[in-house]
């Protein structure tokens, strides 16, 4: 009976680890963002964004994902599955109206805001570095 417990055990600390180790390499390496359905206007192309080099290069997915309530991100760490559409940027900053940033603002200040912090090589700070002209391969 014991060495049945043992088993059991070994086999559910082994299901355990490789959950862990699937969530946590299961995020996209590379997403492709194209939001233009939330704007009236012709807008640029879509962004094809390399979340594994970002997820390399910045040691706090806080830093980029946030929910923030009275000046505080209050989004639980749990929540970041790649599956998650709700901690996605337009579930808050597109038509809800749940944020003083809309979708465009929200994009840039974060992104180009984090890259401009960065060293000259970091990344794009120009549109065409994220949305390239129709046609132009990156």
């Amino acid at each position: 009976m014991l060495m049945d417990k043992k088993k059991f055990m070994a086999s559910a600390v082994i299901v355990l680890i490789g959950f862990i180790i699937t969530n946590l390499s299961a995020q996209e390496e590379h997403l492709f963002i194209d939001n233009r359905s939330f704007y009236a206007a012709k807008q640029r192309s879509g962004v094809n964004f390399p979340h594994q080099k970002h997820m390399v290069a910045v040691d706090d997915c806080m830093k980029c994902h946030h929910r923030y309530e009275n000046g505080r991100n209050t989004l639980d760490t749990d929540d970041l599955a790649a599956n998650n559409h709700a901690i996605r940027c337009p579930s808050c900053h597109g038509f809800s109206g749940n944020s003083k940033y809309n979708l465009t603002e929200a994009y840039h200040l974060q992104c180009i805001g984090c890259h401009e912090k960065m060293e000259k090589s970091a990344g794009p700070r120009l549109c065409a570095g994220c949305h390239p002209r129709r046609g132009a391969t990156k």
